[in-house]
């Protein structure tokens, strides 16, 4: 959804999971796809060059957690 809009202002888009991130995970699904559906579009929206990196790993405190991130140049 955000490649084609990263690519279209010039942007490198990336999309990172850790080796060990389990194909399924418990969650609420429509709120965390809103929040990482919002700081992705900050993130392309705000980002004049460079790029927009999504990740998500096994929190290393607690591997039943899963963090995302949202990194942009």
């Amino acid at each position: 959804m955000f490649a084609p809009r990263a690519r279209d202002k010039g942007l490198a888009f990336t999309a990172r999971a850790g080796e060990d991130l389990p194909e399924l995970i418990l969650s609420d699904p429509q709120q965390l796809l809103r929040v990482v559906t919002q700081l992705l579009d900050n993130a392309v929206r705000f980002t004049a060059e460079g790029g927009v990196t999504l990740g998500a790993a096994l929190a290393p405190q607690d591997p039943s957690l899963v963090v995302f991130s949202v990194e942009d140049s």
